[in-house]
């Protein structure tokens, strides 16, 4: 997570190219970290958003831009006629018309995180991700990464394996707490 004076910084750097800034805010919900304030001090930053996170709506490939007038202006003329159907526009509308579902499942998902985490630890396991609604397990090796891993998707739980830099990690999906249980549970199992 970049601070607001460090993209304040980067877009001052930018500006010397005369190049855009582009903050992705995908997790926003999650965190509630923002750079929104200072599209009005900066000529050269766009933050971005999707739906597809808080609001579960992935499937829809929905999001939006802001930015100062002239950025946006600019933008419009690059946009396709028709880049939303009426389908995903009523979804939308209807999301936004009850935000409070998206809100209690941001909640739902806190609450998830601070249980995967007390858990975890009491396993002495490391964590890592408190700005959305994913969490990186880190595993002793390899083969601890494979025997959890496989035994998670044939309990029909789908997580993603990382491998980098000789370090192991299954990268979590947190949901509402009782899946998160199941999920603690079966991780239990294993390790």
């Amino acid at each position: 997570m970049l601070s607001k004076r460090e993209i304040f910084n980067l877009c001052k750097l930018a500006e010397k190219t005369k190049s855009i800034v582009v903050i992705d805010e995908a997790y926003y919900h999650f965190n509630n970290i923002t750079a929104l304030q200072l599209i009005n001090k900066i000529n050269n930053l766009i933050v971005v958003r999707t739906f597809s996170k808080a609001f579960g709506l992935a499937g829809l490939r929905i999001g939006y831009a802001v930015s100062n007038s002239e950025v946006i202006n600019f933008l419009k003329v690059l946009k396709p006629i028709y880049e939303i159907n009426n389908i995903n526009l009523k979804i939308c509308k209807f999301f936004i018309e009850n935000v409070s579902i998206m809100k209690k499942y941001t909640k739902e998902v806190s609450k998830s995180r601070k249980l995967f985490f007390t858990e975890m630890k009491k396993k002495k396991l490391e964590i890592y991700g408190k700005y959305s609604n994913t969490v990186l397990l880190k595993l002793k090796n390899v083969h601890e990464l494979e025997n959890t891993f496989e035994h998670l998707y044939k309990n029909k739980i789908l997580v993603k394996k990382s491998n980098f830099n000789k370090q192991f990690y299954l990268r979590c999906t947190l949901g509402d707490v009782n899946s998160t249980k199941i999920l603690i549970r079966k991780i239990k199992e294993v390790i």
